[in-house]
C-alpha cells in the first residue's frame, strides 16, 4: 500500500507528524506533499520514518496572494504535484483539508483516475464554508468525489450532514462519513489520573491555551470575577501566551484581579503541567472553534470535568457526565455551566482510562489503516 498525503503547512501543527508516525510503525509507505508559505520552514516537523521508500516534499510554493485566492492557489498546487509527484505510483491520496488540499486532490483524481479520503477540519466548516460562498459547489463536488469523509469530531459531521446546502446529497454523504479523532501525546496516555470527587476550597478552575480572541479569555476572566461576587468562590488559573494588543488586553486584567485569576504563563514542561491539571477542579474553555481540542482529553485524562463549546471540538462525543457544552457567547450560560458543575460536582465522575484509550496515535493509525484498506481491497 503506497499512501500520498497531501497536507498544506504540514510545517505547522504536530497532529500531521504523529499520524504519519504512527502509520509508518505499521508499515504504510507513504509520501508526503506539503505546500506552505516560507523557505525557511522547510524540513519543520519532519518525521523519523522507518520505510527508506517513504519521503517528505517539502513545497514553499504559497504566497500571500494565494491565501488570498483560493483558485489560484489550488491551481498552482494541482500543477506542482504534477511536476514532482508521480500520481500513478500511489494507491491512494488522502486530502488533510477539505478546501486547501481537497479541490488539488480532486482534480488529480479526475485526471489519473486515483481515489481519494478527505478531511474536515476547523477552517474548512469555520471559515471557507461559512464565509467564501462562492466556493460551495467547487467543495460540494470534493465531498462527493471521495471514497470516505473524516471528521476529527462528531460535532464537526453533525454540522455538516445536517447543513440545508447537503439536503439533497445528506444520505450519500453519511454512508461515506467517519469520526476519527486525533491522537494525544503518549505522555498523557501513560499517567492517566483518576481524582477523587472532592472539590478545592475555593474551587479551581484551568484554561490551558493561548491567550488569544477565538480563545474567550477575556470574557471568562469577568465571569469569574461576577461569580465570586455572587457568592460562588473560585479561582482561574491560566497557562498559555501569547502577543499582540488583545494578548495586552487579557494581561491587563490579569493583573488587575489578584485572588481571581493566577497565571502561570507559557508551561512547555508536560509534568509541570499534569501537575496543575491534577490540581484543578474544572477545565474551562469557550473558544470560538476547535477542530477538536486535544487539551480537553488531556484534562480529561487527569480525571477533572471539561465546560466547553456546543457544536465545536469534544461535543457529541463524550457521555455527559465528563462536563458541560455551552453558548460561549451567552455570558448567563457559561456562569451557569460552572456554577453546576462546582454544585453537584460528584456527578461528573468518570473512567480517565477508557477516555483516553482512543486517543492513543497507534489505535488511530489503525483506523486509517483499516479505511485503506478497505478503500482499495474490497
Amino acid at each position: 500500500m503506497n499512501v500520498l498525503h497531501v497536507v498544506n503547512y504540514f510545517t505547522g501543527p504536530r497532529v500531521f507528524k504523529n499520524l504519519a508516525t504512527a502509520l509508518d510503525k505499521l508499515g504504510i509507505q507513504q509520501t508526503i506533499y506539503t505546500a506552505f508559505r516560507g523557505a525557511h520552514l522547510a524540513g519543520e516537523n519532519k518525521p523519523e520514518l522507518k520505510r527508506t521508500d517513504s519521503a517528505i516534499i517539502y513545497r514553499p510554493i504559497l504566497s500571500f496572494y494565494t491565501r488570498l485566492n483560493y483558485l489560484y492557489k489550488s491551481k498552482k498546487i494541482t500543477q506542482d504535484l504534477q511536476q514532482h509527484i508521480q500520481i500513478n505510483d500511489y494507491d491512494l491520496i488522502h486530502a488533510h483539508t477539505w478546501y486547501s488540499d481537497g479541490h488539488a486532490v480532486y482534480n488529480i483524481s479526475k485526471k489519473y483516475g486515483k481515489k481519494y479520503i478527505v478531511t474536515v477540519r476547523n477552517t474548512d466548516l469555520n471559515i471557507f464554508f461559512k464565509y467564501f460562498v462562492h466556493l460551495r459547489k467547487k467543495a460540494k463536488d470534493v465531498l462527493l468525489g471521495a471514497e470516505k469523509i473524516i471528521f476529527i469530531s462528531q460535532a464537526y459531521k453533525s454540522r455538516l450532514l445536517s447543513h440545508p446546502y447537503f439536503s439533497d446529497i445528506a444520505e450519500i454523504l453519511k454512508k461515506k462519513s467517519v469520526v476519527i479523532p486525533n491522537g494525544i501525546n503518549e505522555f498523557w496516555l501513560k499517567n492517566v489520573y483518576q481524582r477523587h470527587p472532592v472539590l478545592n476550597e475555593p474551587a479551581r478552575l484551568l484554561f490551558v491555551g493561548k491567550y488569544d480572541k477565538g480563545k474567550n479569555l477575556l470574557p471568562l476572566i469577568n465571569i469569574i470575577a461576577d461569580l465570586n461576587r455572587g457568592g460562588i468562590k473560585c479561582v482561574l488559573h491560566t497557562a498559555g501566551g501569547g502577543q499582540g494588543r488583545h494578548y495586552n488586553k487579557i494581561m491587563q486584567l490579569i493583573n488587575n484581579s489578584p485572588g481571581i485569576v493566577v497565571n502561570h504563563g507559557q508551561i512547555s514542561d508536560k509534568v509541570k503541567l499534569m501537575e496543575l491539571y491534577r490540581a484543578s477542579d474544572i477545565f474551562i474553555m469557550p473558544s470560538n472553534s476547535e477542530t477538536f481540542g486535544l487539551v480537553y482529553v488531556e484534562a480529561l485524562s487527569q480525571g477533572i470535568p471539561v465546560i466547553f463549546t456546543k457544536n465545536e471540538g469534544i461535543d457529541g462525543y463524550f457521555e455527559k457526565n465528563i462536563g458541560e457544552a455551552v453558548n460561549n457567547k451567552d455570558r448567563e450560560e457559561v456562569k451557569n455551566a460552572i456554577a453546576k458543575i462546582i454544585t453537584n460536582y460528584s456527578y461528573y465522575n468518570f473512567q480517565p482510562d477508557k477516555i483516553v484509550i482512543s486517543f492513543d496515535w497507534a489505535i488511530v493509525a489503525k483506523e486509517y489503516e483499516s479505511i485503506y484498506k478497505e478503500i482499495l481491497y474490497t
